[in-house]
């Protein structure tokens, strides 16, 4: 198992947890063969929405079908960049793959 670090904004986070609240150290289970724990406080990036860092596990092969589900969900959400592992990247299946690709193989 792999992980990599997808700070999200908050409201989408509710989404996918299909809640009306989440807490740190909360888990979901994800299409993709992934699993999402819930960070620590909220965070603001560049005046922007809040984003909570979310660490996504991920099982070996798993990435393309991850990152296409996270692609559609935010674009739903009309979310246009989000930042793995420190890294901001524009919401793109391509870039999705890409960047966690790095992170997973380094």
């Amino acid at each position: 198992m792999s992980s990599v670090e997808i700070l999200i904004p908050a409201k989408v986070l509710l989404e996918i947890c299909e809640a009306k609240s989440v807490g740190t150290g909360m888990t979901y289970a994800v299409p993709g063969g992934a699993t999402l724990t819930v960070g620590g406080v909220a965070k603001r990036h560049h005046d922007s929405l809040p984003l909570v860092p979310v660490v996504v596990t991920l099982a070996p092969g798993a990435i393309d079908s991850f990152s296409s589900w996270l692609y559609e969900t935010l674009k739903h959400a009309n979310v246009r960049r989000i930042r793995i592992n420190s890294v901001e990247i524009e919401v793109t299946p391509e870039e999705i793959t890409k960047t966690i690709s790095e992170f997973i193989d380094s």
